[in-house]
C-alpha cells in the first residue's frame, strides 16, 4: 500500500461533455479510477459509474467528509505530504492505522532502499 500512495497517474487528451463509466482491470487503493474521475470531470464529462473487472459497479473509492475529517483530526499536517481531496477511502483507512505519519515515510524509505538493492 505505501508505494500506491506515492502513485499518481496522469491522463491527457479530449474530452466530450457525455456521461463517461470507468473500467480498470484491478482495485488496489482506487487512485487510477479516482484520478481517472476528477481528470473526465475537470474537462467537462461525468462519470456515471466505475467497474473492475471481477468487481461489480462502484464509487466507493470517493471518501466521505466524515472520513477526511478523521485523517485530519489524526494527522493535522496530512496536507503537507498529500493532497487530501485526492486520497482514495483505502488508502485512508491504510492511514488511519498508522500510528503517526513518520511510520509511513519509514516503511516508504526501507522499501526504496530494498528496490536499489534488487536493481
Amino acid at each position: 500500500m505505501v508505494e500506491r500512495m506515492y502513485y499518481e497517474p496522469i491522463f491527457s487528451g479530449s474530452v466530450k461533455p457525455e456521461n463517461y463509466i470507468i473500467v480498470d482491470d484491478v482495485y488496489t487503493t482506487g487512485q487510477t479510477l479516482r484520478r481517472l474521475k476528477h481528470y473526465i470531470e475537470s474537462k467537462g464529462g461525468n462519470v456515471t459509474g466505475a467497474w473492475c473487472i471481477g468487481a461489480g459497479p462502484t464509487l466507493a473509492f470517493e471518501p466521505t467528509r466524515l472520513l477526511i475529517r478523521l485523517l485530519l483530526v489524526k494527522f493535522p499536517d496530512i496536507n503537507n505530504y498529500f493532497d487530501v481531496e485526492l486520497l482514495t477511502v483505502p488508502q485512508i483507512q491504510y492511514l488511519l492505522r498508522l500510528s503517526s505519519i513518520n511510520r509511513l515515510w519509514s516503511i516508504h524509505s526501507d522499501n526504496q532502499q530494498k528496490l536499489l538493492f534488487w536493481v
